[in-house]
């Protein structure tokens, strides 16, 4: 009986020193990828904020997506962008859209002659110049949005929107 437990014992041994561990890689565009909180502003065409209250359509500082395709390639990823706003009487401007990247220079835009009612210019992710709620610093995300037959701007004195934040941490504290 000494002898079958020895056995089992060496036999359970060398296997589990024979199994080898699978390294588990990140994804084409790990470097972008995130989820954001993030806040709405109006801008003109020069880029200056022109309408603000910390609070465009009284959303605050809401959570956004960025992730990469099934394709898992490193020139294109998802924005995904809880935009809704018909609890305020507006439009709904959510959308998941498959924008271009650059994972190098970290930036990332709208396809070129994209026919998606919303159309995402000048993004970029700026390493370590986020601000958490509990001061320590984060990354930054930063992309103007217009949409297709989107008359607000116009009509209070901006041309697109600007989104802009820091990298959600997961801590209850910076929430």
């Amino acid at each position: 009986m000494k002898k079958v437990i020895f056995l089992a014992t060496m036999l359970a041994c060398l296997l589990l020193t024979s199994c080898s561990k699978d390294e588990i890689g990140g994804t084409a565009t790990e470097s972008l990828a995130g989820e954001w909180y993030v806040k709405i502003e109006g801008v003109d065409a020069s880029d200056k904020v022109v309408l603000t209250d910390g609070d465009l359509f009284a959303l605050g500082n809401f959570l956004m997506k960025t992730y990469n395709t099934s394709a898992n390639i490193s020139t294109e990823m998802f924005v995904n962008m809880p935009f809704k706003l018909t609890d305020f009487g507006y439009p709904d401007y959510s959308f998941s859209e498959k924008v271009n990247c650059d994972v190098n220079n970290l930036t990332f835009a709208s396809k070129d002659g994209s026919t998606l009612t919303e159309k995402i210019t000048d993004g970029k992710i700026l390493l370590g110049q986020g601000i958490q709620n509990n001061g320590s610093k984060a990354d930054s995300i930063v992309f103007y949005v217009t949409f297709t037959g989107d008359d607000i701007p116009s009509g209070n004195g901006f041309v697109k929107y600007k989104v802009s934040g820091h990298r959600y941490s997961g801590l209850v504290e910076n929430d």
